[in-house]
């Protein structure tokens, strides 16, 4: 019966073998982070388009660096406020989860190689 089952079924939807000792897959990157990634690039394009430019030219360009300064230390401030607020929420759920284990882990004395 389970036979029947089983080549029905492949030969409706196909047949998926397993990949085995593959990595965990990496999450996809948020909007934050994509921001963050292409801002750095358009930095450093800025800073070469500034050594080549004239110095009327320089000006403006100081001024876009400036924009995407200030645009990436408010993204890069709401990361680390993320990151830090999940960390904060997986400590919460240790600590309740097993109080004494957190606590043992916490107090334990580092283990030094001699």
């Amino acid at each position: 019966m389970g036979n029947i089952i089983y080549h029905y079924g492949v030969e409706r939807f196909g047949d998926q073998l397993r990949r085995s000792g593959e990595a965990a897959t990496v999450p996809a990157k948020s909007r934050r982070q994509q921001e963050i990634e292409r801002l750095v690039k358009e930095q450093r394009q800025l800073r070469k388009q500034w050594k080549k430019a004239s110095d009327a030219e320089r000006e403006g360009l100081q001024l876009l660096q400036g924009e995407i300064k200030t645009r990436l230390a408010t993204l890069r401030k709401a990361e680390n406020l993320r990151k830090l607020r999940k960390k904060k929420e997986r400590t919460r759920t240790q600590f309740f989860k097993n109080p004494f284990k957190f606590v043992k882990d916490l107090f334990a004395p580092e283990k030094v190689e001699p």
